[in-house]
C-alpha cells in the first residue's frame, strides 16, 4: 500500500466516524428533546404526588422543587454537549471541503 492510498484510508476512516457521530447527535436530540423532559415530568408527578394547590409551606415547595431543577440542569449539560459535537461536526465539513478544494487544485496542477 502506498503512502498515498494509506492516507486516503485514513480519511476514509475519518468520514466513518463522522458518519456515526452524525447519526448519534440525531438520537441523542430526540432523546434530550423529547423522552427525557416528559418522562421526568411523569417521574416528578408520581414521585412526589405534586399538587400545586396544596404547596403551602416553604420547606414543601423547596422539597418538591428540587426534581425539576436537576432535571433542568442535565437536559442543560446534555444539550451544551449536543452544541460541542455541532460545532466539531461543522468544523470537521469545512475542512473536508478544503481538502477536496485543495485536492483538485493539486489535480489540476499534475495535468498541466
Amino acid at each position: 500500500m502506498t503512502k498515498e492510498e494509506q492516507g486516503r484510508s485514513i480519511f476514509r476512516i475519518m468520514d466513518g466516524i463522522m458518519e456515526q457521530v452524525e447519526k448519534t447527535r440525531k438520537i441523542f436530540m430526540l432523546i434530550i428533546a423529547v423522552i427525557i423532559p416528559s418522562g421526568m415530568i411523569v417521574l416528578a408527578i408520581v414521585v412526589f404526588d405534586i399538587n400545586v394547590d396544596e404547596l403551602h409551606d416553604e420547606g414543601d415547595v423547596l422539597s418538591k422543587v428540587i426534581l425539576p431543577i436537576v432535571i433542568l440542569i442535565i437536559t442543560g449539560f446534555g444539550i451544551r454537549q449536543l452544541l460541542i459535537l455541532n460545532r466539531w461536526t461543522k468544523k470537521y465539513k469545512e475542512f473536508k471541503k478544503e481538502q477536496e478544494n485543495l485536492d483538485k487544485k493539486f489535480d489540476k496542477m499534475e495535468k498541466e
